[in-house]
């Protein structure tokens, strides 16, 4: 569950053009790292809608901004300043205030007369045949990118009007089908790992200091932690999975789990001697 602290008008929209993507931390709509393979597919100033300003994540503790293109969403992971994370103060994304959003695509009828001016680069001519998303007008000029071949960004006026005919919606899809109910963030399972690590460094502590009193020399117990995509798993080890010997601290680390997951949409179950963290059925 995101708490969205401010949500941008649908009328006039609000777009940041990135000048080099590949330097954020950008996140897709179930807050998962993109792949390096997805995160070449944004051209350098690519067109992003702002939906909203600040949103909190699924960890509890991240903040983001959030964006559109065309038909996904990603969100743009915050340093603790406040600024994007990995951006560079002295390049940083170029804010078009009060744009027409369009999200429709055009295809090029005659080829050689379309140009598009790139924010950093040559101008290019546009062949016949090739596709380019309409993403937003703006002072009368339209910023549009590519939808085929290798991937660019810029404005263009869409003059003669005759070199191109409107063909549909952006086809735009920067990332990988995913499924909703198979993605856990990143930076969750980082937390319950850390949280799973500090009670097995107490059992050390305490067991060490038991048996260099008593010579009994007893197993040590450890909770070992799986993530998957779909859910994140803590087994304790035997005999004590079984038993009762640590059923206090059992329920102590389960309520500091618990604790984490609040608000996240996620939520703990697991029978004895084992704890596990799966999204919320809705």
């Amino acid at each position: 569950m995101m708490a969205i602290s401010l949500v941008i008008a649908e009328s006039r929209s609000t777009f940041y053009l990135l000048p080099s993507p590949s330097s954020y931390t950008i996140y897709d709509e179930y807050e998962q790292s993109l792949s390096q393979e997805e995160r070449a597919r944004f051209a350098p100033y690519a067109p992003l809608r702002l939906i909203a300003v600040d949103v909190q994540l699924g960890d509890g503790i991240s903040h983001a901004a959030k964006f559109r293109l065309g038909n996904e969403v990603f969100f743009l992971l915050k340093a603790a300043s406040g600024s994007f994370a990995g951006e560079n103060r002295k390049n940083g994304p170029l804010v078009m205030n009060d744009c027409e959003a369009l999200d429709d695509t055009v295809k090029v009828t005659r080829g050689g007369v379309l140009t598009v001016a790139q924010v950093s680069g040559p101008a290019r001519t546009v062949a016949q045949g090739r596709e380019l998303a309409r993403i937003f007008r703006c002072n009368g000029r339209y910023y549009v990118s590519s939808c085929d071949g290798a991937p660019f960004c810029g404005w263009s006026s869409l003059e003669p009007a005759s070199a191109w005919r409107r063909i549909g919606m952006v086809p735009v899809r920067i990332t990988a089908t995913r499924s909703v109910d198979t993605l856990i963030p990143k930076s969750l399972q980082e937390r319950i790992r850390g949280v799973v690590l500090a009670a097995n460094e107490s059992y050390r502590r305490f067991f060490s200091h038991f048996d260099s009193l008593t010579g009994a020399d007893k197993s040590l117990p450890q909770w070992r932690c799986e993530c998957s995509a779909s859910q994140c798993r803590c087994a304790l080890s035997p005999p004590y999975d079984t038993n009762d010997d640590l059923l206090e601290s059992t329920r102590e680390l389960r309520t500091e789990i618990e604790n984490l997951l609040l608000g996240t949409g996620y939520i703990l179950t697991g029978g004895s001697g084992e704890i596990v963290v799966t999204r919320q059925r809705q």
